[in-house]
């Protein structure tokens, strides 16, 4: 994947990820898939790690990180997570704790209700065109 990705064609390709792998709940991906030879891309994943797989990331790669070669895809991704964001609503802006409020919406922590599989899609696509009108 390329690094001129915008943050919607991001999180339209995170909705495929997660049609195609399924959905993970409870870490980025599923690592014991992964110890038995299953390339981390194909892993069913949780909406974090759908997004970085959809920029071109490792589904476990903590956006923060700024590593030579990756830096315009953890933006992107990031950029993406803050539209999904958005949409989910109550998200204080920290980026330092972007990925941990999108996961316990996707796991249903804290406050959220468990969304469906439907639900996380649905809110995907929505943060899709929000990110596409800014």
């Amino acid at each position: 994947m390329t690094t001129d990705l915008t943050p919607g064609i991001v999180l339209r390709r995170a909705g495929e990820v997660i049609t195609t792998n399924g959905r993970y709940v409870g870490s980025y991906h599923d690592w014991k898939a992964e110890a038995r030879d299953v390339p981390a891309e194909q892993c069913a994943v949780c909406i974090v790690g759908a997004i970085n797989i959809a920029a071109g990331l490792r589904p476990d790669m903590a956006w923060p990180e700024e590593r030579p070669g990756i830096g315009a895809k953890v933006r992107v991704a990031r950029s993406a997570g803050r539209a999904l964001a958005d949409v989910i609503g109550g998200y204080d802006g920290r980026d330092n704790t972007l990925i941990g409020f999108l996961a316990d919406w996707h796991d249903g922590r804290r406050s959220f209700p468990t969304p469906t599989d439907a639900e996380v899609l649905a809110k995907v696509a929505e943060a899709a065109d929000l990110a596409d009108s800014r």
